[in-house]
């Protein structure tokens, strides 16, 4: 179930995943079974696990939730709504290529060939064995690091986590 709200930063940089509600266990002396319930936030769901399809606990399945939150945090809080429930969540790689390339000024930033929304758009492919491995994103993430001004994350977290922590909270409403 990865979304933005179950991603933690430590103040080292670390990332940490929480909730591992959706994760799923192989038990054969279990009692009861739990059959045709998806689990998860449907935005941040892969086409194969929203149409419950083979493979929709893959690895490949977060590659695509990574996918579409590295594209809402390029397009920031004000960008027009991205729709990816369901039917949308199938060609969402084609409107990164059509459409994110012309609305973010990075789009077109490369390394090793590939421009930031060519790999977005391969993390958001439809087909779960058109994406790259975990590696391969770890690598253009790093590699995207050397084209952009600002520090890495483990430099920004070690000056801005802790103070964000003690951030008053807004009153309830």
């Amino acid at each position: 179930d990865l979304k933005p709200a179950n991603l933690r930063i430590t103040a080292e940089g670390d990332v940490k995943i929480l909730d591992f509600g959706a994760a799923r266990g192989e038990f054969s002396t279990r009692e009861a079974r739990t059959q045709g319930m998806t689990i998860g936030a449907l935005r941040y769901m892969a086409p194969e696990r929203l149409l419950s399809r083979e493979g929709a606990d893959a690895p490949a399945s977060d590659i695509w939730s990574l996918g579409l939150m590295a594209l809402e945090l390029l397009l920031g809080p004000d960008s027009k709504e991205w729709h990816t429930q369901f039917a949308d969540a199938v060609h969402l790689s084609e409107q990164v290529r059509e459409e994110f390339s012309l609305e973010h000024p990075d789009a077109d930033v490369e390394y090793a060939g590939l421009s930031v929304s060519e790999f977005l758009a391969k993390m958001l492919a439809p087909e779960p064995e058109d994406r790259p491995e975990a590696s391969q994103v770890e690598t253009f993430a790093r590699g995207m690091m050397t084209r952009f001004d600002g520090s890495d994350l483990r430099t920004w977290a070690r000056l801005h986590v802790d103070e964000l922590a003690n951030f008053p909270k807004p009153p309830d409403e």
